[in-house]
């Protein structure tokens, strides 16, 4: 168990850990706080914005042009 002293302006987050503690454990090496974007679920979630992780998408826009149909079907039999 990890003590988190907050301060007066903190009373939500505060609120947050009580409940948490109550119901849940939380693992210490799993926890983040303070960030201003995370990764979840392959996307990117901050600054009131929803984006997909570029590391998901990397294979698929860097893939070789398509210069016949073979190679569509090839390309998209991958997606």
């Amino acid at each position: 168990m990890f003590i988190v002293i907050l301060g007066e302006e903190h009373v939500y987050i505060r609120q947050v850990f009580q409940a948490l503690h109550r119901n849940f454990f939380l693992k210490h090496s799993k926890c983040e706080f303070g960030k201003e974007s995370l990764v979840y679920l392959g996307h990117v979630i901050g600054h009131g914005q929803l984006k997909i992780d570029p590391s998901k998408v990397s294979a698929t826009v860097d893939w070789p042009r398509p210069y016949n149909v073979i190679e569509v079907r090839h390309f998209l039999g991958i997606i």
